[in-house]
């Protein structure tokens, strides 16, 4: 909980740095106990826009970073993408993932987002180092990502604790019961971060293909 990896997206390699900077002030303030690693994708203007989005969806899977920090134009072999478009498939994925978006104009792109308004900042602000507004946006993105990190611990914990339940249960429909609890948490945990093989998958096996999907329509009733 105490390291944040800040995943950065950046074609000018001054601003990579000051973005570094901007952190690593934060981590040296008194009673800090906060450190920060970064992770750099974008390497030069011959750098294609698809190897670097699955660059970062594999950091992301991986969970080696907690947070996107995104230029909102990068330029790339032949062509310009938007930061917009970064995001966007980002929040197709982990709609919750923590992503900020950097502009020279706060209005020009938030329509193009599905990220809330507020975080989408103005770059010049946010590194302009040792101001209180680039504070200010230091703690928001950093208060957000320990909150994210909180409630995945959270539904991890939850969801171990139901299967330590279902391993020492031979009651078919408590098991069942616990089943659609865990359907539920999971459901939640895949919005901060990937799943991946659910607890589902790994408590039935091929031959009981009906009961999941018929625990699974359960659990979406109750999540409706």
């Amino acid at each position: 909980m105490n390291n944040i990896c800040i995943g950065i997206v950046d074609d000018d390699k001054g601003h990579v740095m000051d973005i570094q900077r901007v952190f690593s002030r934060y981590s040296k303030v008194k009673d800090s106990s906060l450190s920060f690693t970064y992770e750099s994708f974008y390497k030069d203007e011959n750098s294609n826009y698809d190897v670097l989005l699955n660059n970062i969806m594999a950091s992301i899977r991986s969970q080696s970073i907690d947070c996107l920090i995104i230029d909102y134009k990068l330029i790339f072999t032949h062509e310009t993408n938007k930061g917009a478009d970064i995001i966007n498939e980002v929040r197709d994925f982990l709609p919750e993932f923590p992503c900020i978006i950097l502009t020279g104009r706060g209005d020009e792109c938030a329509k193009e987002f599905r990220v809330d308004p507020d975080k989408i900042y103005v770059k010049e602000d946010f590194l302009a180092i040792s101001t209180e507004v680039s504070n200010q946006l230091v703690k928001k993105i950093i208060a957000n990502v320990i909150i994210v990190k909180q409630k995945k611990q959270e539904l991890i914990a939850q969801i171990n604790a139901l299967k330590e339940q279902i391993k020492s249960s031979n009651d078919d429909e408590k098991v069942n019961e616990l089943v659609e609890r865990i359907i539920i948490l999971e459901s939640k945990l895949d919005k901060y971060c990937f799943v991946g093989q659910s607890e589902i998958d790994k408590i039935y096996n091929s031959t009981s293909l009906e009961k999941i999907v018929s625990l699974i329509e359960k659990a979406n009733e109750l999540l409706n």
